[in-house]
């Protein structure tokens, strides 16, 4: 099997990503092969289905959501990539912006993992709505922070 060229890799994570933004669903399967698994902070999702009911949710749960480079932006080696940035988007009527790494494994022209890290609280501490579930976010966020002061 020939390896998959850094210049192609990028080509293939962008238009990935240009379809999660266009909430084309079916389009981004297209990079993706069959058996792909994606283990994230909300959960792993293994294959087309189980896949495509994510994007579906991240399309309906935040239309507006964007992917913006920063960082380091995408960096390749062999047939893996690391792609940092942001990603941004109204969640429950509030904008929110978060940081988030993603590594990517190639299987030819495909992508047949991803791991996507980013930071949960962030997001809750930016789209909290109400008195109590701001003084529970609150809380929580002093709880993890003890100790720092």
């Amino acid at each position: 099997m020939n390896q998959i060229s850094a210049e192609r890799m990028e080509s293939i994570m962008r238009g990935f990503i240009d379809a999660i933004g266009e909430a084309d669903v079916d389009k981004a399967l297209t990079f993706l092969t069959d058996d792909v698994t994606w283990v994230n902070p909300i959960g792993t999702f293994e294959g087309h289905d189980e896949v495509r009911r994510y994007l579906a949710w991240t399309a309906e749960t935040i239309p507006d959501f964007e992917v913006i480079p920063t960082g380091v932006d995408i960096v390749t080696t062999g047939d893996r990539a690391v792609y940092e940035h942001l990603m941004k988007g109204t969640i429950q009527g509030e904008k929110a912006e978060w940081l988030a790494m993603c590594a990517y494994e190639f299987s030819g022209e495909k992508i047949r993992a991803l791991r996507t890290v980013f930071d949960r609280l962030d997001i809750v501490e930016q789209t909290a709505k109400g008195w109590l579930s701001e003084q529970l976010v609150a809380q929580i966020v002093k709880q993890t922070e003890r100790g720092l002061e």
